[in-house]
């Protein structure tokens, strides 16, 4: 997983890691093209590629953008940046150093302020919870100190599968739609 850093200011450029999901496999020549921010995770020749970037860059938000455009300038087709959004409850309890019981309450409403995030999957058998969403439940109501991430990779992730689903689109009214949900402002409520 990425590290995130917040703050205002330039920050000094570093490196930043994440990974491609690509539409499609990877040509020898783009594979050479990019090898000096890319590596392979897969073997480059199946429906979908996965692959491992690494962006120089003051932010975490820049190094992805450059990535994504890099990748994109050597006619690759980037669908999906692997967020790891999706947790389990045991999940969220190795990443913030609590019991997993403890946060089984705070997904019950048994303890803690209530409010927890809803499961994306309900009624499934295993229950995965969004990150990005537990992260804000968990700062909002100071159940982790310090911890200010962004939900970056996961709104990049998101656009992107967005912008895959929306072109295939068959009728353009239907796109349109989506075009137009997707900017609509979201309430303060």
């Amino acid at each position: 997983m990425p590290e995130y850093r917040s703050g205002a200011g330039a920050a000094e450029p570093r490196a930043w890691s994440f990974s491609l999901v690509l539409d499609g496999g990877v040509a020898a020549w783009q594979a050479a093209a990019l090898r000096p921010v890319m590596h392979l995770l897969d073997d480059g020749a199946g429906a979908v590629t996965r692959v491992r970037l690494v962006c120089r860059a003051s932010t975490l938000a820049e190094a992805v953008e450059a990535g994504v455009r890099a990748v994109e300038r050597k006619g690759l087709t980037a669908i999906r940046l692997n967020a790891e959004d999706w947790v389990t409850l045991a999940d969220v309890a190795a990443r913030v150093g609590r019991s997993r019981e403890t946060v089984r309450l705070w997904a019950t409403g048994r303890l803690g302020p209530g409010g927890f995030p809803s499961p994306l999957t309900p009624g499934r058998g295993t229950v995965f919870y969004s990150w990005a969403e537990v992260l804000a439940w968990l700062c909002r109501h100071g159940r982790i100190d310090g911890l200010e991430e962004e939900p970056l990779l996961a709104a990049v992730s998101l656009a992107l599968q967005l912008r895959t689903l929306t072109s295939r689109l068959v009728s353009a009214p239907s796109a349109q739609c989506v075009r137009r949900l997707a900017l609509l402002p979201m309430s303060a409520g």
